[in-house]
């Protein structure tokens, strides 16, 4: 269908087959932006304001390619709202090398949502900062250094972030590279309220890739039906600065597996007053590391570590240990 038959669609192959030029059709009232079966390319940065959705037909068929390794591909405008991504896909001629260059950006915005999304060979996949009220569902992301990164600033944060069936696979391990799910950055607790559904990282049981899920700074955090396996931690809770901080994390019914240093790990650096407080683990399971099955890394003694509790969870098959606590003075 052309927008010239149904009010607020914009077709492609209307405007020349040029994104750009179909995304400038579109009114500030809004519209959908579609793109049917094929590959369209991007040379340069596309920036989707308000009240626009980009609809394909399946991540599978129609792809958004952008050729320029030093772009992203869509960036929401900053400060926009009401946006939504169906139903694509979105890769890289050549992979950036870059964290500057996510192949979807979401800077201070609210109320956005990425559903049945296909992206690969990327550096970042997504990247939050600072967004609220964001959906993330049934998308797949594979072939990428980092695949979510959500990253706070001051007192903003991402909060209000859902994240249901997302599959990260074929984690690369390049640069700093290596992470499934990466929250960090703002002033303590300002990322809260962040949920994790049935999401899966996998890395590779050769190279083991750094994490499943990194919470540095988090407060408020639900984890379900997750799994994490042949990484080098499957989850990490770090406070790595003084103003860090993690609290009220629940996971469950979850596994983590296969993990080259720990399955889980609690780390903490040596600036002091950093805390990791009311965690709670059950039905979920951490084995077969080749190290230990749950552990703190680097855990400062005047860090506090307390509240931490596992009820029905099992840690075996791990090569050193199950469960190995060193270091710190303040637990409970």
């Amino acid at each position: 269908m052309a927008n010239t038959v149904v009010e607020g669609w914009y077709d492609i192959t209307d405007h020349g087959s040029n994104f750009a030029t179909a995304l400038a059709a579109i009114p500030a009232a809004g519209g959908v932006l579609y793109l049917p079966p094929g590959t369209w390319t991007v040379a340069t940065t596309q920036t989707i304001p308000s009240g626009v959705t980009i609809l394909g037909d399946g991540p599978a068929v129609s792809i958004l390619k952008c050729t320029s390794a030093t772009e992203i591909i869509l960036e929401v405008a900053p400060g926009s709202a009401n946006v939504a991504f169906q139903n694509f896909g979105l890769t890289y001629t050549t992979s950036p090398t870059s964290a500057s260059y996510p192949a979807l950006f979401l800077d201070n915005c609210s109320n956005v949502s990425i559903s049945d999304i296909a992206i690969t060979n990327a550096y970042y996949a997504v990247q939050l900062t600072a967004s609220s009220n964001i959906t993330f569902t049934d998308a797949s992301l594979t072939n990428v250094n980092i695949a979510i990164v959500m990253s706070g600033s001051g007192s903003s944060g991402c909060t209000d972030v859902f994240c249901s069936n997302v599959v990260v696979s074929d984690l690369q391990t390049s640069g700093t590279g290596g992470y499934g799910f990466l929250v960090f950055g703002g002033n303590i607790g300002v990322n809260q309220r962040l949920h994790f559904i049935d999401c899966s990282v996998y890395g590779n049981a050769s190279t083991n890739p750094f994490m499943g899920f990194n919470l540095r700074n988090a407060n408020n955090v639900l984890m379900q039906n997750c799994v994490a396996a042949f990484l080098t931690y499957g989850i990490l809770l770090s406070a790595e600065a003084s103003t860090d901080g993690i609290a009220n994390v629940s996971v469950s019914n979850s596994q983590f597996l296969s993990c080259g240093t720990a399955c889980l790990a609690f780390f903490t650096d040596a600036s002091g007053g950093n805390i990791i407080r009311d965690i709670q683990f059950s039905n979920s399971q951490f084995n077969g590391s080749s190290t230990n099955g749950v552990a703190t890394v680097g855990l400062s003694s005047s860090s506090v570590l307390s509240g931490v509790s596992f009820l029905s969870c099992t840690m075996t098959g791990n090569a050193s240990n199950g469960l190995y606590f060193v270091g710190g003075a303040g637990w409970s």
